[in-house]
This record gives structure tokens, C-alpha cells and sequence, in this order.
């Protein structure tokens, strides 16, 4: 919390994380199955775990959060993806 009260939500921003990550994976899917149908092979996407979270700075209520997300790795079913807050 800060002097006046107000607070930054971790939960919301870790919410954000997971669901870009979700973004990600799914985009890269479609332009894996670009060549079919994607109703013709059914996929879920799972999030199972964090390695970390490595936060570089204080974050600050008075200024915007930029996430940015890529494909780090893809092997079999799993697919990793590495997200910054800039």
C-alpha cells in the first residue's frame, strides 16, 4: 500500500500475465494449423505454472503498464512463453 492508501492489485496484473500468455499460445496454434481448419483438430490450452516473476522495478499506480509476450519454446504439447512489463 501506499502513503494515501491506494495500492497496486498483484492479482489483476498476474490475471493479465495469464491470460496473454493464453493470447500467445493461441496465435501461435492458428498459424500452425493455418493449412486446416481449426475446427478440424480441437485443441485446449492449459496454463499449469510460473517459473517466476521477477519484478526489475517498483511498480508504480502512476504510470501504464506495456506487456509484451513471444513464443519461447514449442516441444510437443508444451509451449512456453516469455512475457516482460515494460
Amino acid at each position: 500500500m501506499t502513503r494515501n492508501g491506494i495500492g497496486l492489485r498483484y492479482g489483476k496484473i498476474i490475471e493479465e500475465l495469464d491470460a496473454m500468455a493464453g493470447d500467445c499460445c493461441y496465435k501461435y496454434l492458428l498459424d500452425e494449423k493455418q493449412n486446416s481448419s481449426i475446427k478440424e483438430k480441437d485443441f485446449y490450452l492449459v496454463t499449469v505454472s510460473v517459473d517466476r516473476v521477477d519484478f526489475l522495478e517498483k511498480l508504480s499506480i502512476k504510470k501504464d503498464l506495456r506487456f509484451s509476450s513471444f513464443m519461447l519454446m514449442a516441444k510437443g504439447s508444451t509451449l512456453m512463453v516469455k512475457i516482460d512489463i515494460l
